[in-house]
C-alpha cells in the first residue's frame, strides 16, 4: 500500500510540476475582418501558431509570462504584442503594407 500511496503522489507531482501557459486570441485587419494564417511566435520560444480561417489562434507554451509576440501575415505590416498572463487577448489588429493599400485604393495614414 504504501509504494502504491507513493506512486501516486511522485506522478500527481510530475503532472503538477508540467505547466503549461495559454493564451487565445483574435487577429483582424483594419477593416475588422479576420486574417487567415497569420503567424503567431512567441519571442525567446520555439512556439509558433497560425490562425484559423476565422482568425483566431491558440498557443500553449511552458515559458512563463511575460510573453512578446510577433504577428505577421503577406501583405501586412508586422506587429508586435505583450501578453502578461494567461486567457484572452484583445482583438490583435494588422494593418496593411504599402502594396495591399494600393491595390484596394487606400492612400497611407
Amino acid at each position: 500500500m504504501r509504494k502504491l500511496t507513493t506512486a501516486l503522489f511522485m506522478s500527481a507531482a510530475f503532472t503538477f510540476a508540467y505547466s503549461q501557459h495559454t493564451v487565445k486570441g483574435k487577429v483582424v485587419d483594419e477593416l475588422g475582418l479576420p486574417v487567415y494564417m497569420a503567424q503567431i511566435q512567441i519571442l525567446g520560444a520555439d512556439t509558433t501558431t497560425f490562425t484559423d480561417v476565422d482568425g483566431y489562434f491558440k498557443l500553449e507554451s511552458e515559458k512563463g509570462f511575460h510573453w512578446k509576440l510577433d504577428i505577421g501575415s503577406a501583405g501586412f505590416k508586422p506587429e508586435t504584442f505583450f501578453v502578461l498572463s494567461a486567457g484572452r487577448t484583445e482583438d490583435i489588429v494588422l494593418k496593411y503594407d504599402t502594396a495591399i493599400k494600393s491595390l484596394i485604393g487606400r492612400t497611407e495614414n
